[in-house]
């Protein structure tokens, strides 16, 4: 008995350019079953640290259990988000920010990379198995690094982003549907 594990694939209209849809900058966070522990806190900590971070908030994904009651000034929130409006959102943000600690496939991580943004993610060694070393990780159990590592991030000088963001482009193109079916398709193969 073997597991074959086939990655997801990140649809093409993520690397499509898309006009901007809002105000710059802002940070785009994805709100899931596997974030909703650690959103809150981090929107928390971008409210209280606002000298510092003036970006506005965008909030993605569906409602899963309790929110806050207000996601705090200059946040905004958005349940439903089909992939065109998400690929513009990275596409024109300053970065995604991922707090997926128990999340195992890394698909919006490599969406985001795929929309050439930069990404901040806790780390997790699924995360680095998909994505390498391009995103920015930070230790999930403390703000502290989080807020060092956004930090890092946003100083970065810009040919050095431009060419994180290219290599973060590369890595996720390897996931492509095609490839993804492709790869399926011959692990079928090999299992008849």
């Amino acid at each position: 008995d073997r597991a074959i594990v086939t990655p997801a694939g990140v649809d093409p209209v993520f690397e499509e350019p898309l006009p901007v849809m809002l105000d710059q900058p802002y940070f785009v966070l994805f709100h899931d079953s596997l974030t909703q522990d650690q959103t809150p806190l981090i929107c928390d900590t971008l409210k209280k640290r606002r000298a510092d971070f003036p970006h506005a908030v965008v909030v993605v994904g569906a409602v899963r259990g309790p929110e806050p009651a207000h996601w705090g000034p200059n946040t905004l929130r958005i349940e439903q988000c089909p992939d065109r409006m998400l690929a513009a959102l990275y596409q024109h943000a300053t970065a995604f920010i991922y707090p997926g600690i128990r999340d195992g496939g890394g698909l919006r991580i490599l969406e985001a990379l795929r929309a050439g943004t930069l990404v901040l993610a806790p780390h997790n060694d699924a995360f680095d198995e998909i994505a390498g070393n391009t995103p920015f990780y930070y230790n999930g159990a403390s703000l502290a690094s989080f807020v060092q590592t956004l930090r890092r991030a946003l100083d970065l000088d810009p040919e050095r982003r431009k060419q994180r963001v290219h290599l973060g482009q590369m890595i996720a193109t390897k996931f492509a549907w095609e490839k993804s079916a492709w790869k399926l398709l011959a692990a079928l193969r090999r299992t008849t």
